[in-house]
This record gives structure tokens, C-alpha cells and sequence, in this order.
């Protein structure tokens, strides 16, 4: 590879043949293809230790809970939160206010916004407005019945 042919990052000082110190090019050998490998190596390693991570939080926080039960006297088994019979109800309304959120913001954005600019700040927003929305008719038909 010539001189001309190389990728100059940098230029050192070499000592020459009496004349004065003479400049060399330093050549850049770094491989994007192999950074991009490395970064998916790094992504895909995080996503299986976080996995891992959560697991075992979860099942070693439940033994020490059934120990402690056990401690007590009480049948680790028995001892389960009841299901919410609503639950299912709640998070069905918020699933939709979420959509028709995404659906307004979409609305907004061809409505305000100029052809080409792609904000997601409306969706964010519709999404979020609509979901707050179908929670809080969620709350006010069933959450006081539950109370009272």
C-alpha cells in the first residue's frame, strides 16, 4: 500500500538523515465491521444477563417469602393474592385509550405538522393523554364500587 493510499489520523516526528526531523503518516487500521460486531455481541450479552438478572430476583425474592411464611407457621401455599376479577377490564381500557392516543396523535400530526416531519411528540402525548383518560373511567364506574 502506498503512502497516497492510506487513511491519515495523525503525524509523528521520525528522526532523519541529518536534514531535520522528517514527518510520517500513522495509518488508521480500525474495522467497522468489526466495531459493529462487537456492539451486537455487547447488546446481545446485556439482553440475556438482564433476563437472568430479573429472573433470579424474582424466584429468590419468592423463597425468602415462603421461608419467612414457613418461620410463621403458615402454609406457603395457601397465602396467594386474590386475583383482580377487574384487572382484565383495566387493562383493556387502557390498551384502548393508549390506541385511540396513537390514533389522535397521528390525526394531529397530518393535521399541524408539515408533510416530511416525523415528531413523535404528538403520539407520546396522544398516547399518553388517552391512556390517563380510560384509567380514570376505569376508576370512576368501578374503583368507588369497590370501596363502598
Amino acid at each position: 500500500m502506498d503512502a497516497d493510499e492510506r487513511i491519515v489520523t495523525g503525524v509523528r516526528s521520525v528522526a532523519s538523515d541529518g536534514q531535520g526531523p522528517r514527518q510520517r503518516a500513522i495509518k488508521c487500521t480500525t474495522n467497522p465491521t468489526r466495531i459493529m460486531d462487537i456492539t451486537a455481541t455487547i447488546a446481545i450479552v446485556m439482553v440475556f444477563s438482564t433476563v437472568f438478572g430479573l429472573t433470579y430476583i424474582y424466584f429468590t425474592t419468592r423463597h425468602r417469602e415462603r421461608m419467612n411464611m414457613i418461620d410463621k407457621g403458615l402454609a406457603p401455599g395457601l397465602h396467594r393474592p386474590m386475583a383482580d376479577h377487574l384487572r382484565t377490564l383495566k387493562n383493556g381500557m387502557l390498551l384502548i385509550g393508549v390506541g385511540l392516543g396513537c390514533a389522535a396523535g397521528h390525526l394531529f400530526q397530518r393535521a399541524t405538522m408539515p408533510v416530511g416531519d416525523d415528531n413523535p411528540m404528538p403520539f407520546f402525548v396522544g398516547m399518553a393523554i388517552f391512556g390517563g383518560l380510560a384509567l380514570v373511567l376505569f376508576y370512576t364506574f368501578f374503583g368507588r364500587k369497590q370501596q363502598g
